[in-house]
């Protein structure tokens, strides 16, 4: 369920929908003799076509469940689940449930350990360390799955000492047998270990075959090459709402393909996916039920943009707790500085020894730098694009000026406005103009002053700016009409 509101999840044992109302239906697995898919479409006196989905469930004992787009969310894949519910009895021999629906941060913290040390020992599989790039992709990691200060405290010899002692190929068996533990889904835990590892290489995502020590892991953790094709599919889904600017209806239609890809990827472990925070594709993490939300850009604009905008407000927040982590371990590191220095006072000489340790000290140092100057850029770039994305690319300067009408701080709020928008001269003069676009390559400084002066006057407030656009429309008319009485006379 993406939102938490309505949705599809799958378990081993049955199935549940749920409306945005609470309700819920539970579709058994135990004994289907068949599904039934029917649809229709209406045009309404609107004139907009409606389409209509039923499923009619048919068991063994005689029994009918039956469900239907007047019930449940329309965008449900209604055809699909038909036919998947139709084969169920052909292709599953063996019907146990076990719970694949909660999110890693939610496991106990056994699993969440042993899920880290084995992240941790990917990451130093290739050189026996984490460079400041792999430590930046960790600790984003462990924001995004609210790892506590305890645990994190707990992890910080597997990531700065050479503490394991286990193989990852022990480490994975021993999450497997805690993960059975638990009575999750063994599947599931290891496809969302794999989509986290994955997304540590977003930048390697059309050449992940030519990384040995990557698909090493992945076979490790048994992914197929469908599921590989889905998982790098939802990655870059994920990074295409950020860095293309997709609309909530461009991201419904990503969610469609998807679906259409994990239906055939044999995977489980949808409604465990995390990684990334951003969309939660496919059947079983809810399909195509993103609502958005209601952001209000001045009257007529509509809430386009809603799952971008809580997409980037998550990310921002994500970075910032990462900065806290990041000053845990520098503390950390200057507590073990201050030792060194007490061990080195106490030898009177610099042994080799001695001197690798302070290397490896100062190495992990600049390492803790740098990643903090990787966070502190991804946090300025997603700071900019929520920006681009809240403030409008066009700008409604009648509109503007009555708002600002009698207010001292218009000639400071008009330089700020220049700056971002691509006007020229007095804008008291240009309320006729049509709108004016934005500036390229704005300032993160610019963006944010501009913002704060439009949401100050009340530009994204809707009564507000729907009042002072009515004046400006209406000014606009009477100045029109001056123009053709002065014309007309002038004719004469």
């Amino acid at each position: 369920m993406s939102n938490g509101k309505s949705g599809v999840v799958f378990t081993g044992a049955e199935m549940y929908l749920k409306t945005t109302f609470d309700s819920v239906k539970k579709i058994p697995f135990e004994n289907i003799k068949s599904a039934e898919y029917d649809s229709d479409r209406t045009i309404n006196n609107k004139r907009k076509v409606i389409e209509y989905h039923r499923v009619i469930v048919s068991y063994g004992n005689g029994e009918d469940i039956e469900f239907s787009s007047e019930q449940f969310d329309s965008d449900l894949p209604y055809k699909l689940i038909a036919k998947l519910l139709n084969d169920f009895n052909k292709r599953v021999d063996n019907i146990s449930s076990k719970n694949q629906v909660v999110q890693i941060s939610q496991m106990s913290s056994e699993i969440l350990e042993l899920y880290f040390r084995i992240v941790i020992a990917y990451l130093k599989d290739d050189d026996g360390i984490i460079d400041s790039r792999e430590y930046k992709e960790l600790i984003s990691l462990m924001t995004k799955i609210k790892v506590s200060k305890q645990l994190a405290n707990d992890l910080r010899k597997y990531r700065f000492e050479d503490k394991e002692d286990l193989t990852i190929e022990e480490l994975i068996d021993q999450l497997k047998n805690q993960t059975n533990k638990d009575n999750f889904s063994e599947a599931a835990v290891e496809q969302t270990l794999a989509m986290d590892i994955i997304g540590m290489n977003s930048d390697k995502l059309d050449t992940i075959k030519d990384d040995e020590v990557l698909v090493r892991m992945l076979n490790r953790l048994n992914i197929s090459d469908k599921q590989l094709k889905f998982i790098v599919r939802k990655i870059k889904a994920d990074k295409e709402i950020i860095e293309s600017r997709m609309t909530d209806s461009e991201i419904k239609e990503v969610n469609k393909e998807l679906a259409a890809v994990a239906s055939g990827a044999g995977l489980v472990a949808l409604g465990l996916l995390t990684s990334g925070g951003t969309v939660y594709l496919g059947i079983i993490a809810g399909f195509g039920v993103y609502r958005g939300i209601k952001y209000f850009s001045g009257t007529g604009e509509a809430e386009k943009f809603g799952i971008r905008i809580q997409t980037l407000n998550d990310r921002i927040s994500q970075l910032r707790i990462a900065n806290a982590y990041i000053i845990e371990d520098i503390n950390w590191l200057s507590q073990k500085m201050i030792d060194f220095a007490l061990k080195l006072r106490e030898s009177n000489e610099l042994s080799s020894e001695l001197y690798k340790e302070l290397e490896l000290i100062i190495n992990q140092n600049q390492s803790l730098a740098d990643a903090g100057s990787l966070i502190e850029d991804d946090e300025s770039y997603s700071e900019r694009e929520l920006l681009l994305t809240t403030i409008l690319e066009s700008l409604d300067i009648g509109k503007y000026n009555e708002l600002l009408a009698k207010n001292i701080n218009k000639v400071y709020a008009d330089e700020v406005i220049k700056n971002v928008y691509s006007i020229n001269g007095d804008l008291d003069n240009q309320s006729e103009v049509n709108d004016v676009t934005l500036r390229e390559n704005i300032e993160l400084d610019e963006l944010k002053a501009a913002h704060t002066v439009l949401e100050d006057i009340g530009y994204f407030d809707t009564k507000a700016s729907s009042i002072a656009q009515s004046k400006s429309l209406a000014k606009k008319g009477f100045s029109g009409l001056k123009k053709s009485l002065f014309s007309g006379e002038k004719d004469e």
